[in-house]
Formats: structure tokens, C-alpha cells, sequence
């Protein structure tokens, strides 16, 4: 029996995608250049970095524009576009690719130039469809699919990064979210071993188990998981993963929670600032014309002990590091012995992005303040806590004792 681990790091999940993504720029000659849908930008740098797609034979790297899309250099011999399938994209693509083709075109350049798609999560029947009518897709050399829809944030946490799931199936009742939470959660178990047990609240958290259920029947049967196609799949397993539980949470079980004010500091800096894929650019002090790029993570040491703190806490604590930081930068100025000098040398690096993350997150503090300060905020806070404290105190049409309640004045 395979040993279960205690804590799961998102890395293996990050480094599978990479291999995906680098098998598919391997598969072609370098040099090659890559054109970007300017949307899939931030999910694969989520997964793979520029100097590893340069090691790759990345050289050159161009925007999808409406307005104008760059020729690539003579000498490139590959040329990929990572897109989502849309049309209005795939249409820029098309116009490219037809100027490309074109027999006013220099022949040196493109008769043996290849040309291919990366689609992420998938490339829809539709966009096939689409190249096809306009013989395009027949002079591609490569059409893949890079199924990012698990996107590893931060090394304990996963994100489909998908803000208009719930809308999607509530409403017009579209299940390509649910479907892609599924494979992603297909792709977790290829990383980590299957999920003994499954448990599931509402209708779509149900609706996932079963596809989940029907993806690992077919994959049992094609032999990519060690699986037995007659054993119940949302039932305990022999061998477990290194999950022991997945649970799915129907957001419509819970409508009202996300409609509250958050008073951690991480979630008051995603009710501030529009967050996505884990990063934000602020304008900082200095920096007013040139938005800085936060990354918000564990790699962050001090975001990570403020993140989850009352905001209320979070000054006292940027202060105590502030000056924890001063008395080690005093210390060196005034010690005249050789070995803790070179102590606090070696401790550089680390005081400098100490130093760096300390200034960020005083600058963005002040920005949480001023709004967590506000009359508009204040009044939607004590509204929210009345309401909710109204309906703790009438649970089921009964009285509460107010020793039961635990509500933090803010």
C-alpha cells in the first residue's frame, strides 16, 4: 500500500503541466516564436517561466492584436499561438496565417515554416470548424490542448480562476465548467493517486461526481489509471492516493457567504484590488505611472503570517518586523567582529526582499485601511453583522443564548 502523505504540495501538479507544454514545443524546430492571446498570458506563467520556454527554443515572444500582430524574424522555424478557443482571436490567427500562405509571401520564409495551436483548456469543435471552412487548419503542423484548468496558485492551493462558473450553469445552465473542474480533477488524481472517497453537497457538486465517476470508468478502461472498471468509484478504494477526501461544495447551498465583508487581510486586499491568477498590479509609492506586479504567496514570508490575520492585527505586526529589520541593519553598523558581520552578510539577500516586501505591504495596508475605514464600508459592515446576528439569535424561530455567539466588533 502506496504511503499516504500528510501534506500535498501543488508543485508536482505545476511541474506536470510544464512537461505537457514542453513536450509540445519539443515536438518542433528551434528557433521558434510564440504569439499570445494576451488572456493566456497568466495562467501559463503560473506553470512555466521565460528562461525555461527560451531553453526551449522559445525566442521570440509577440501579442495576438486586433490592431496589429507582428511578423516574426526570417530565421524562425516554428511558430505557436496559445489562445483560448475564441473566435474573435481565431480569426486574428486566421488573417495571419492566410497572409503567411499567401503567395506574394517570400517562399524562403514559409515553405518550411510550421505552424501550430496551443488551446487552452481545449480547442472547441466549433473553432475547429471555423479553420477548416476557411483551409487553414489542414497547413497547421500541430493542434494541441493544454487543459490548465486546476491552476496552481500557491503551494497548498488550486483555482480554476473561473469567476463566471456559477453564473454559467445557474442561469443558462452550461456545464463546460463542471466538466473542465472534473478533468481537472482527473488531472490531480494522474499527479496523486485517486480519491478514496468522494462527498459531494448540492446538485452540482453532484453533477461533477458523476463525471468524475464516468471520466474514471473510461480511463480505467483505457488503462491510463490502475483502476478496476467494475469497482464502485465514489466508494473507499484498496489503495488509496494522497488524498484520503475530496469534498465538493455546491455554491448554492451557500449564496450568502460571499456576499459578506472578508476581515482577513487577504481578503480584504481581493475586495480592494482586482485580484487574478494570484497577482495585482498596484500602483506604489515612486511608482504612480508604473504599476508594480504583487505576486500574493507563501514564497511572500511575510504575506504568509499576515494573510489570514485580522486586518485590525496586521499594522502591529508590519511595525514589529519593521523594527526587528532596523535593530539587524544597527547591529551591523555598530559590530566590529569579523563573524557577525559575516553572518549578517550572508542574511543579506534575504533583509533585502524582507526589506522590499515589508515597504509593498505597508503602501497596500494603507490602501485596505482607507476602505475598511469608510463610511460606505462601515455601514455595509454593521448592516451585514445586524442581519446576521438577527438570524443567529432566531435560528429555526428559536432564541440563542448570546453566550453562543462569538462576532468580533471590527
Amino acid at each position: 500500500m502506496p504511503t499516504v502523505a500528510r501534506s500535498l504540495s501543488t508543485a508536482p501538479f505545476k511541474d506536470s503541466y510544464q512537461k505537457e507544454l514542453l513536450r509540445f514545443l519539443d515536438a518542433h524546430q528551434s528557433p521558434k516564436a510564440i504569439y499570445w492571446e494576451r488572456e493566456a498570458i497568466a495562467p501559463v506563467n503560473l506553470i512555466v517561466g521565460h528562461s525555461v520556454l527560451k531553453d526551449h527554443g522559445v525566442n521570440h515572444s509577440y501579442l495576438i492584436d486586433p490592431q496589429h500582430t507582428s511578423q516574426c524574424p526570417p530565421d524562425v522555424k516554428t511558430i505557436f499561438f496559445v489562445l483560448h478557443s475564441n473566435l474573435k482571436i481565431l480569426d486574428i490567427v486566421r488573417n495571419f496565417l492566410k497572409s503567411e500562405f499567401s503567395p506574394r509571401a517570400p517562399t524562403s520564409e514559409t515553405s518550411k515554416r510550421e505552424y501550430c495551436i496551443i488551446a487552452i483548456p481545449t480547442f472547441s469543435v466549433v473553432c475547429k470548424a471555423f479553420l477548416q471552412e476557411t483551409q487553414v487548419y489542414n497547413r497547421l503542423s500541430g493542434v494541441y490542448e493544454l487543459p490548465l484548468t486546476l491552476l496552481p496558485l500557491d503551494s497548498d492551493l488550486l483555482s480554476m480562476e473561473d469567476p463566471d462558473s456559477f453564473a454559467s450553469f445557474s442561469l443558462h445552465e452550461n456545464e463546460v465548467s463542471l466538466f473542465n473542474l472534473a478533468k481537472g480533477l482527473m488531472k490531480f488524481q494522474a499527479v496523486y493517486g485517486l480519491f478514496p472517497r468522494i462527498r459531494s453537497k448540492g446538485a452540482k457538486a453532484k453533477r461533477v461526481v458523476a463525471m468524475l465517476a464516468q471520466m474514471r470508468q473510461e480511463a480505467a478502461a483505457t488503462a491510463n489509471l490502475d483502476v478496476s472498471t467494475d469497482a464502485p468509484t465514489v466508494q473507499p478504494l484498496e489503495s488509496p492516493g494522497q488524498a484520503d477526501l475530496l469534498i465538493i461544495i455546491d455554491r448554492s447551498v451557500d449564496i450568502l457567504t460571499p456576499c459578506l465583508s472578508q476581515l482577513t487581510y487577504e481578503g480584504l486586499i481581493n475586495e480592494v484590488f482586482p485580484v487574478k491568477y494570484g497577482s495585482v498590479k498596484i500602483p506604489l509609492p515612486g511608482s504612480e505611472n508604473n504599476p508594480k506586479s504583487v505576486v500574493f504567496n507563501s514564497v511572500d514570508q511575510l504575506f504568509s503570517d499576515i494573510r489570514n490575520q485580522n486586518f485590525t492585527n496586521v499594522a502591529s505586526i508590519l511595525s514589529k518586523r519593521t523594527k526587528e529589520l532596523s535593530a539587524i541593519i544597527n547591529e551591523t553598523k555598530s559590530s566590529k567582529e569579523l563573524n557577525k558581520l559575516r553572518q549578517v552578510v550572508g542574511q543579506l539577500p534575504e533583509l533585502r526582499q524582507l526589506h522590499a516586501s515589508a515597504s509593498v505591504h505597508m503602501s497596500i495596508a494603507e490602501s485596505v485601511q482607507d476602505y475598511a475605514t469608510s463610511d460606505d464600508f462601515m455601514s455595509s459592515f454593521r448592516t451585514q453583522q445586524g442581519d446576521l446576528l438577527f438570524e443567529l439569535l432566531t435560528y429555526n424561530g428559536r432564541p440563542l443564548s448570546r453566550s453562543l455567539l462569538f462576532l468580533q466588533d471590527f
